[in-house]
């Protein structure tokens, strides 16, 4: 059990990982998503861009979480760092920027821009 500054309290458990190559090309940035981590904080998404100086891109998709009970919880990047590979974005603040801690939710899936990734 953590104790935050949110006066929310959660237990951290192990989460869920994908390995995937998703190609995206969006406004003239070439990105590749290499890994898509789920954990009751929130998503976790690595990958690569095709820019030699490894600038941070400026695009950022939408992203869903689906449970296997049907329930949908749209995410907003809390922040985009470097990684030693790339990049990664930090899915973990509701449509309303509050944090939105996934807990023990079964998650069935992640939507990146509209394509549907399974998790289980």
């Amino acid at each position: 059990m953590v104790k935050g500054p949110w006066e929310i309290d959660f237990t951290i458990t192990s989460g869920k990982q994908k390995i995937k190559d998703i190609n995206l090309a969006i406004e003239n940035e070439k990105l590749t998503v290499t890994k898509v981590s789920v954990s009751s904080i929130g998503v976790a998404i690595e990958g690569k861009t095709d820019d030699t100086n490894n600038a941070l891109p400026k695009y950022i998709p939408e992203v869903k979480v689906i449970a296997a009970d049907g329930k949908e919880i749209i995410l907003n990047c809390s922040s985009t760092s470097t990684t030693k590979n790339g990049f990664q974005w930090l899915y973990n603040l509701d449509t309303k920027s509050n944090y939105a801690f996934l807990g023990d939710m079964d998650i069935k899936s992640v939507s990146i821009d509209g394509t549907t990734f399974d998790m289980k």
